[in-house]
C-alpha cells in the first residue's frame, strides 16, 4: 500500500492529537531544551557581534600597529615603548612603510604625558588619564557621541574628550551641549613646551649674581592651557585626544641660554674687575630661548598603518617587521578573542544539549508507549497491505514532528525572552552612552539550525520505536488486546 507524503503527515498529526497529553509533555521537554540552547547561543553570538562591531566601526580590522619594541601583542603595542636600543619611529621609517603595496594611510601617534588635571567652567578639576595625539587623516576613527574629528587644519587648542569627562561635568544626557566649550588643562611643573610659564632668566640672574640659596631660586610653575572641545568619544573613558600638530609644539624642551659671544665678553669683564679688586658696572648677559623637539629626539610613540583590506594586514605586518620594529594587526588579536567566545559557546551549547538529550529520551518513551497502545492498529495496517517501511516511516515522522514542533515553540519562547532581555539591556546601553541596540538577536541561520537539529533529534529518537513497530507480525498484532 503506497502513501503520499501528505497522507503520512496528516495521519501522523492526527495520531499526535489523539495522544495529546503525552505529546505535549514530549514537546514541552523539547521546548525547554531548545529555549535554553537558543538563549545561550544567542548571548554568545550577540557578544561576539558586539565585540567585532566595535573593531569594525573604528576601522581597526584594516589597521596595523607599529611599535619600536618587538614581540608585543596588539594591545601592548598601542602603548609607547621605553626602549633605548629600539629603532626610532621617524618620518623616514614612515615613508618606507607608506611605499609598501596595500598601504593606504599612516599616522604617527605621540603620548602627551604633561597634564595632571583638567577642568571645565566652575566644575571640579578632574585627574587626567591618557592623552594621545594623532594626525587627523582618516586612519584613526572614533565613535562619537557628539561632535566629530579634527580637521586637517586643526592645530593649537582643539581636543576630543572621553565620555567620562562629559558625564562628570553634567552633560551625560546632552553631549552636544559641550561641543565648543572651553576646558583648562593644567600641566606638571616640568612642562617647558610652547605656552609654558618659564621664569624670567634675567631676573633669576640678578637675584643670584652674588650668590643665592637653593630656596631662593625661581621654580618652574605649572601652566594652564586652554582648549576647545570638538568631539566626545564613546567608551573612551578618561582619555583626551589632541591633534599631532599641537602635540609637536607641546612636546618641546625650551630653555634660556646665554649666547656664546655674550658669555665670552661677560667672563672677560668679570675677570678684569676681580683683578682690580672691585666690580665695575654690573654686566647683564643676553639670553636666547632655544628648543629641542622630543619627537625628533625620541621618535613617535607608534605608527597606525591602514591597509586596503583586512586580508592583507598579515602580509604587510611581516614586511614592516623587516625594518626591525614590532608590527601587529587587530585581525590576529580579534581571532584569538573570538576563539574564547567560541569555547564559551560550545560549553553553553553542551549544557543545553543535555536538556535536548533528556527530551530525546522522552520522545523515545512516548513513541514506545504509542507502539504498545496501537499494536492492533498496526496489525490492521499490515493486514490490509501496509509494508513494514510504511509503518516505520509513519512512526519516524511522528517522532520528527514532535522534535519539529518542540523546536518551533522553543524558538518562539526564546525569542520572547530575548526581546524582554533586549529592553533591559538597551536601557543599560543608553545609560552608558553606548550606541548599539538589540545586541542579542536570533540570526536566521541559528533559527534554521536549531529547528533542524530538534527535528533530527526527534527523528533519531523515533528510529527504535519505528523499527519495533515495523517488526510486529500482523497476526500477533491483531490478537493483541
Amino acid at each position: 500500500m503506497g502513501m503520499r507524503f501528505s497522507d503520512y503527515f496528516s495521519l501522523a498529526f492526527r495520531n499526535l492529537l489523539h495522544q495529546r497529553s503525552r505529546s505535549l509533555l514530549a514537546i514541552l521537554a523539547i521546548v525547554i531544551g531548545t529555549t535554553s540552547v537558543t538563549i545561550m547561543l544567542a548571548l554568545v553570538i550577540g557578544a561576539k557581534d558586539f565585540y567585532f562591531d566595535q573593531f569594525k566601526a573604528t576601522g581597526q580590522l584594516e589597521q596595523i600597529i607599529v611599535n619600536p619594541q618587538t614581540g608585543l601583542d596588539f594591545m601592548q603595542s598601542q602603548r609607547a615603548a621605553n626602549c633605548e636600543s629600539c629603532v626610532k619611529l621617524t618620518n623616514g621609517v614612515a615613508n618606507k612603510i607608506t611605499s609598501y603595496d596595500h598601504v593606504v594611510g599612516l599616522t604617527g601617534t605621540a603620548d602627551v604625558n604633561i597634564f595632571v588635571a583638567v577642568s571645565q567652567d566652575s566644575h571640579q578639576k578632574q585627574a587626567v588619564g591618557t592623552v594621545q595625539s594623532y594626525e587627523p587623516n582618516g586612519v584613526i576613527k572614533h565613535i562619537f557621541l557628539a561632535g566629530g574629528d579634527f580637521t586637517n587644519n586643526s592645530g593649537v587648542g582643539k581636543v576630543i574628550i572621553g565620555q567620562n569627562y562629559a558625564d562628570q561635568w553634567g552633560y551625560k544626557d546632552n553631549y552636544k551641549a559641550i561641543i565648543g566649550k572651553e576646558i583648562k588643562l593644567t600641566t606638571n611643573s616640568s612642562f617647558t613646551g610652547e605656552g609654558a610659564s618659564l621664569p624670567d632668566p634675567l631676573v633669576q640672574f640678578k637675584r643670584c649674581q652674588a650668590g643665592c640659596q637653593a630656596d631662593q631660586i625661581a621654580r618652574q610653575q605649572p601652566t594652564v592651557l586652554k582648549a576647545t572641545i570638538v568631539g566626545v568619544q564613546s567608551d573612551a573613558g578618561s582619555s583626551i585626544f589632541l591633534p599631532l600638530k599641537w602635540a609637536g609644539k607641546l612636546l618641546k624642551d625650551q630653555r634660556y641660554e646665554i649666547t656664546k659671544a655674550n658669555q665670552i665678553a661677560y667672563t672677560q669683564a668679570y675677570t678684569t674687575w676681580t683683578a682690580r679688586g672691585q666690580l665695575g658696572p654690573e654686566p647683564m648677559p643676553k639670553f636666547t630661548l632655544v628648543a629641542d623637539s622630543q619627537l625628533a629626539r625620541n621618535g613617535y610613540s607608534t605608527f597606525v598603518v591602514k591597509v586596503d583590506k583586512t586580508g592583507n594586514t598579515d602580509a604587510v605586518a611581516r614586511q614592516i617587521r623587516k625594518l626591525g620594529v614590532g608590527a601587529t594587526s587587530a585581525k590576529s588579536y580579534i581571532q584569538s578573542q573570538l576563539g574564547v567566545f567560541n569555547i564559551i559557546g560550545f560549553v553553553l551549547a553542551g549544557i543545553g544539549g543535555i536538556a535536548l538529550i533528556v527530551a530525546a529520551i522522552g520522545i523515545i518513551n512516548t513513541m514506545v508507549m504509542a507502539v504498545l497502545e496501537r499494536t492492533r492498529e498496526i496489525g490492521v495496517m499490515r493486514a490490509v497491505g501496509a509494508r513494514r517501511s510504511t509503518v516505520s516511516r509513519l512512526f519516524t515522522l511522528e517522532a520528527s514532528l514532535l522534535g519539529f514542533l518542540g523546536g518551533v515553540f522553543g524558538i518562539a519562547f526564546g525569542y520572547g525572552l530575548i526581546s524582554l532581555a533586549n529592553i533591559f539591556i538597551n536601557t543599560q546601553l543608553a545609560a552608558n552612552a553606548i550606541l548599539n541596540r538589540n545586541i542579542i538577536s536570533l540570526p536566521g541561520w541559528l533559527i534554521l539550525t536549531v529547528v533542524g537539529a530538534t527535528t533530527v533529534i526527534g527523528m533519531v529518537a523515533g528510529l527504535y520505536p519505528a523499527h519495533r513497530a515495523a517488526r510486529l507480525k500482523p497476526v500477533e498484532a491483531l490478537r493483541h488486546e
